[in-house]
């Protein structure tokens, strides 16, 4: 948990010193989840259903930066008529808080709370890095060598350092922790955001006596963005987004019903993005019983997400800062009349000031499209397979193949402020196309009592300029064998899985690097107790304890074992 501070000596960064995670979050893990919900017949074929989705809990998450979430909650509520040919339903998902925070600004501010980074205009050597170097430059001249001039300056700088588990640590935690970010002085956040949806469908099938399939159907959305300036931009303003929707989709079997066909279309709109219609086609030919060939060609698009759009936070203790990638958030931090410099060129000319030889015309700007970031769309074509042969094995095959427009990525750069380098992220679109192709393919074979399955899949993602973040963060190729009887001996079941995926690389705002391959044994027993209608299930999953790590600065998951009752009165 640092800050980097450039120029404080020349030629060199120097970062405060930083504290361990463990004495910034809790690893404790907590989770409560409970639901319900109340059906009620109005005729035998109209049903109404009220439903309540609710969970709490305590983790800490990576994302750009690690989260403590202290007592944040989600609740869902739900209403909803249904009946043979319709349904209408609305539901709103509400999110809070609670005590979450980010550890990385803890870090930091508890660092400035003893001593701070610059000091004021009436006394600058007080700062930290006036401190720093200061001290740094006397130990030269008194003849010790750079790594010793740079263990004594820190010696120096860190005077008054707060330490881990003292009254003074502890009261300043306490403090930021519970003040939010939009304070300047925390690290707390206080987002309440709140979604609502409407969404219906009618099925005019029956009313055409099925002389082909007709779905119509609509939907609407509103999202209430309320963090307080804690995540979007709206520490002044509230945020509102609202999306709608229609759709309509058309089927016809034909040939004797081995060739079923179906087109569909959809409009949207969204308030930040013009409106787009997406049409679809499809068809799916039974070229024996239990034996069918599919191949569909299908456009949509994907809106940038709420924060591709608003976030305005800070992150990496304050090294970098995230910004929503629409025109009013570049204008906020002038994007477009002080351009930033690409990552890349940055890190050429810090390197030449490393050498000893700065060379400002190695920067070169990076230039944000006016239009700000914009929906992402895709074509997408993809033939398969599904059939039983003979009488024991299951084929489920297919490929695919996606060209996408204006694919949604992210770039980092750096601004000149005041003599410094800010850094910042920011969600684009890339130029030109960008595809994405793979398949997978998928067996089951019966023997006796036994079932034998594996399946594997390939993903791939096309080259991305090197400007962009490829984000795409998937191994090209996973497969997965298992073994399981329902009742090999009366009673008594079991499974085992085998899991392995290929390494990949991890790219995120957080950090990047290489993901391990990796493999995993999953087993489960069941037994089954009939005259208590109960079974007691006994497992786990990576039963041989080989720890692994799925993202890159995710902490290594290890063995999880387990035992279950289920009664079934």
């Amino acid at each position: 948990m640092k800050g980097i501070q450039g120029n404080t000596i020349a030629n060199q960064d120097v970062s405060r010193t930083g504290y361990n995670e463990a004495n910034l979050v809790d690893y404790d893990t907590q989770s409560m989840k409970a639901s319900g919900s109340v059906h009620y017949r109005f005729t035998p074929t109209v049903e109404g259903i009220a439903q309540i989705n609710w969970g709490t809990g305590t983790s800490v998450y990576t994302g750009s930066d690690r989260y403590s979430l202290r007592n944040f909650s989600i609740g869902q509520y739900k209403l909803e008529l249904k009946g043979q040919d319709f349904f209408v339903r609305g539901y709103t998902t509400q999110e809070r808080s609670g005590d979450s925070y980010i550890s990385s600004i803890l870090g930091s501010f508890i660092n400035e709370a003893y001593r701070p980074s610059q000091g004021p205009a009436e006394n600058p050597t007080s700062g930290w890095f006036a401190q720093y170097a200061l001290a740094y430059s006397s130990a030269l001249l008194k003849g010790a060598p750079d790594a010793a001039a740079h263990a004594a300056a820190r010696d120096v700088a860190d005077q008054g350092r707060l330490v881990p588990g003292t009254a003074q640590f502890e009261g300043a935690k306490y403090s930021i922790m519970n003040s939010t970010i939009s304070s300047g002085r925390g690290a707390k956040f206080d987002d309440k955001t709140n979604l609502y949806h409407y969404e219906g469908m009618y099925n005019f099938s029956n009313a055409l006596s099925n002389v082909f399939e007709l779905q119509v159907g609509g939907s609407y959305r509103i999202y209430q963005l309320r963090s307080g300036g804690t995540i979007f931009d709206d520490l002044i303003n509230d945020i509102n987004i609202n999306e709608y929707g229609a759709f309509a989709q058309l089927a016809k079997k034909m040939f004797d019903d081995k060739f079923k066909l179906s087109l569909s279309g959809r409009y949207d709109k969204s308030t930040n993005f013009d409106g787009r219609f997406t049409p679809r086609i499809s068809g799916v030919y039974t070229v024996a019983p239990n034996n069918n060939i599919r191949v569909s060609y299908q456009t949509g698009y994907r809106n940038p997400t709420t924060q591709n759009q608003y976030i305005d936070l800070s992150v990496a203790g304050g090294a970098q800062h995230l910004i929503g990638g629409i025109p009013s958030m570049l204008n906020k931090y002038n994007m477009f009349t002080n351009r930033p410099y690409t990552d890349v060129s940055y890190r050429d000319y810090t390197n030449s000031i490393a050498a000893g030889a700065e060379n400002t015309g190695l920067l070169q700007a990076y230039n944000f499209d006016e239009r700000g970031v914009r929906p992402e769309s895709v074509q997408a074509y993809e033939v398969g397979y599904r059939g039983l042969l003979g009488t024991n094995l299951l084929v489920d095959a297919y490929a695919f193949y996606n060209t996408y427009k204006d694919f949604i990525t992210s770039v980092e750069v750096y601004q000149l402020n005041d003599g410094n380098f800010n850094r910042f992220g920011a969600p684009v679109n890339a130029t030109g196309e960008v595809t994405s192709y793979g398949g997978a393919l998928g067996l089951d074979y019966l023997i006796s009592s036994y079932n034998l399955s594996g399946n594997v899949s390939y993903n791939e993602l096309g080259d991305l300029p090197a400007d962009y973040i490829n984000d795409f963060n998937t191994p090209t190729v996973r497969y997965n064998l298992g073994i399981g009887n329902k009742e090999v001996v009366k009673n008594l079941g079991f499974n085992v899985n085998y899991r392995w995926q290929d390494a990949f690389y991890w790219n995120s705002s957080f950090a990047s690097g290489q993901v391990p391959a990796f493999s995993t044994i999953d087993a489960q027993i069941n037994f089954k107790i009939p005259s208590a209608n109960s079974m007691i299930k006994i497992g786990g999953s990576n039963i041989l304890n080989k720890y692994y790590f799925t993202s890159y600065g995710n902490p290594a998951v290890g063995a999880l074992y387990y035992i279950g009752l289920t009664y079934n009165p």
